[in-house]
């Protein structure tokens, strides 16, 4: 234990942080034992200056007085790692929650988010198969990317998120809660076991009621985790859910804080504790990718958080009325893996011809609500937009990228001819169904 000249002196307790007078000589993001009549518990040091030592305490301040005790215990946050760790269930302090007991064997590691050195980073090429096809059809994943779903307000993910990790193609998933309720995790967990994943998902449960300490560093035990798996050469899944109630409660620790805000109130760095941790998603030059899926509630594409995620990201999902939405994706990683070396050689002659197509459809849609539209060609258009929209939207029914892409040309021939859908002929000749529409 660290030895220090005299105790020091607590200023003040409020919001989940304490804060210390001066400079202690505490390691920053080191751990601190916090004694009182109350019991004991864990903290970490936040911030260090000549005129103050913040901590956060891992556990209710409700009550606790300011004649505690406070001593550092010289060694930063750890955590237990082992192949083990998969298919269990943990807390946002790496503490299991699901009556199996500790890790046995364990490697202890540091539970912090340390960004790879860019020099052993490959430029993402390889494809993530989600099984969902508004994804892998439309928006195709990329292992090493950091593909945020984005809900809109009001709107609750976690069907998506279960059936992307109920179908995904990975070596690891990792899956990190912040703020869940418990029969949204409740069903999370069993979702997981119906689909067979559980037995390669690791969770980190921060669920609502517990210190918010715990779910701010969730992210940090899920990619500490991550990079493991990663290390030994495996693919891994990490869904971030909720990065707004995450940086909410940055947020709420930095007005404890008295910061100056910016932007809705939110710290001035937010944009730089974002990217710390979206910069995590990598692929490693000698094998192993980071694939990482965080998640986003908005209530306008100009909240702080998203403006700040959205810039850090590459594409994005958006999820509203139980569907992730066909719209282009601003990712340009897609471009490296839908070129038909890793998926089939239709695959971007049919984005191109859907994207025009829905196009067009839209266009149509929108004239008839003005009572025009009403030839042959534009209620085929209306007609046929419905059908693609409940049909690629759909997250319920996994599909592989074949089956998906069949499903177009299924699509296709229903309402349009050959001529009409502005695809190579070798294609059409070599993919057209039989038995539909061919002129």
């Amino acid at each position: 234990m660290e030895l220090l000249n005299k105790i020091p002196e607590i200023s003040e307790i409020k919001k989940g942080i304490i804060t210390l007078t001066g400079n202690t000589g505490f390691g920053l993001n080191h751990v601190v034992d916090i004694q009182s009549k109350k019991g004991s518990m864990k903290g970490i040091v936040l911030t260090v200056s000549n005129e103050e030592t913040v901590i956060i305490p891992l556990g209710n301040t409700l009550g606790l007085p300011t004649n505690c005790e406070i001593s550092s215990t010289g060694r930063p946050l750890t955590m237990g790692f082992s192949k083990k760790v998969q298919g269990r269930i943990f807390n946002g302090i790496g503490m299991a929650i699901d009556n199996k007991g500790s890790l046995f064997s364990a490697t202890e590691i540091l539970a912090s988010v340390q960004t790879m050195n860019p020099l052993a980073r490959a430029i993402p090429s390889t494809l993530v198969r989600t099984g969902l096809t508004p994804i892998d059809v439309y928006n195709s994943a990329v292992q090493g990317q950091k593909l945020p779903i984005v809900a809109y307000e009001g709107e609750d993910p976690t069907p998506a998120i279960l059936n992307l990790m109920g179908s995904i193609h990975s070596d690891a998933i990792i899956y990190g809660g912040i703020g869940m309720q418990f029969d949204a995790y409740h069903n999370l967990r069993n979702g997981l076991l119906e689909a067979g994943q559980m037995n390669k998902t690791t969770l980190f449960m921060h669920q609502d009621g517990d210190p918010i300490a715990h779910g701010l560093l969730v992210p940090e035990h899920c990619l500490a985790t991550a990079r493991q798996f990663m290390e030994q050469g495996k693919d891994v899944v990490c869904v971030l859910d909720d990065m707004t109630t995450w940086a909410e409660i940055l947020r709420s620790n930095a007005n404890a804080q008295d910061m100056i805000p910016s932007k809705e109130g939110f710290p001035g760095d937010l944009y730089s504790q974002l990217a710390r941790v979206y910069e995590m998603a990598t692929q490693r030059e000698k094998g192993g990718s980071i694939t990482l899926i965080p998640v986003h509630s908005m209530e306008s594409i100009e909240g702080a958080v998203i403006d700040n995620a959205l810039y850090i990201t590459e594409g994005q999902l958006i999820y509203k009325g139980d569907k992730i939405i066909l719209r282009g994706s601003l990712s340009r990683l897609k471009q490296s893996v839908n070129n038909g070396k890793q998926t089939r050689r239709d695959h971007r002659a049919i984005i191109a011809a859907m994207h025009q197509l829905l196009g067009d459809a839209e266009d149509a849609f929108e004239n008839s609500k003005m009572g025009s539209a009403k030839d042959e060609k534009s209620q085929r258009l209306i007609k046929f937009r419905t059908d693609a929209h409940d049909v690629l939207q759909n997250i319920h029914t996994p599909r592989t990228i074949e089956e998906g892409l069949n499903v177009c040309w299924t699509l296709f021939a229903s309402y349009f001819s050959k001529s009409e859908v502005n695809i190579p002929q070798d294609m059409i000749e070599e993919f057209w169904p039989e038995g539909k529409r061919s002129h």
